[in-house]
């Protein structure tokens, strides 16, 4: 009986490892990945190329600006990611200080929505799943 018990317990332990939980989980989320997106401003459309990656047991975001734009001095922080829903804080540095933007929304498929909010008010995003 033990012959037959040893790969039972064998299987056992190889397929609780495979079994999406914890970090591997968090890939599951919709959110991750490249989207080009889109923010209206009151001074026009904003367009970038925003990536969220699962991480460690968390997530990073990262943003590239529209070719030919000055690459921005910016930290991003408090991620969250929760099913098809993201927000976090990102702060921006400009020739005149800081600013804040904090974005939240949500992944329905290929399509992102959400807002950008500021201390110069909030603004819609939009966005598709890029490549």
């Amino acid at each position: 009986m033990s012959i037959g018990f040893r790969p039972l317990l064998v299987a056992v332990a190889l397929a609780s490892t495979a079994t999406p939980s914890g970090p591997a989980a968090a890939q599951a989320s919709p959110a991750v990945g490249s989207w080009d997106l889109t923010m209206t401003t009151p001074i026009g459309e904003r367009k970038a190329i925003m990536t969220i990656v699962s991480a460690g047991g968390g997530y990073t975001v990262s943003f590239k600006n529209a070719p030919g734009a000055d690459p921005l001095d910016e930290t991003i922080s408090g991620i969250t990611i929760e099913g098809n829903s993201f927000g976090f804080k990102r702060t921006v540095g400009i020739e005149q200080g800081q600013i804040e933007l904090n974005y939240a929304g949500t992944v329905e498929g290929n399509v992102l929505t959400g807002k950008v909010a500021s201390q110069f008010g909030e603004f819609d995003l939009k966005g598709s799943r890029a490549g």
